[in-house]
């Protein structure tokens, strides 16, 4: 009798830990007809700014995306650069790299915010799209998880599309 309570308290358990899990593909989301981005199964919905046009977040393993929409109004260098702007002004010691490939500016923003222990490392894509200017922002926290997600980080970037 106990070898059978025993079996059915580890089989309850293991499918518990299972329904707790991430799913570790990908999907596509289709943002008000405007753009395409893939992003994993692991991210939800979160609402991460207000000037943002679509934003996903797991706290848990401290990995974000956001997603800003802006119209041509101005230069794309100059959108460019108020891009980076924005997430350089809020770290101290940050680091910043650009390279133009493809209509596009890719971005690595890192440093340490206020008293954080650790690094924040920003990846982030600015697009000269074809109706508007779209800045993918995607952000972790130390170096390890900045490794690690890289495959993730260079597959959602490489994954927009203007609609």
């Amino acid at each position: 009798m106990k070898s059978i309570q025993f079996f059915l308290v580890t089989i309850l358990s293991i499918a518990l830990l299972q329904s707790c899990g991430y799913g570790e593909g990908n999907h596509t989301i289709n943002q008000s007809n405007l753009f395409q981005l893939t992003i994993p199964d692991w991210v939800k919905e979160e609402k991460l700014g207000d000037d943002v046009v679509c934003s996903y977040a797991n706290r848990y393993r401290n990995f974000y995306i956001v997603v800003v929409k802006a119209n041509k109004d101005i230069p794309f260098d100059t959108f460019n650069t108020r891009s980076i702007h924005r997430i350089h002004a809020g770290l101290d010691s940050s680091v910043v790299s650009s390279t133009f490939k493809e209509n596009a500016y890719f971005n690595e923003v890192y440093g340490k915010m206020g008293q954080e222990a650790e690094k924040i490392y920003y990846s982030q894509k600015v697009i000269n799209g074809n109706k508007n200017y779209y800045q993918v922002a995607i952000w972790t926290r130390g170096l390890n998880r900045k490794l690690k997600y890289k495959p993730t980080i260079d597959t959602i970037m490489a994954s927009f599309k203007e609609i």
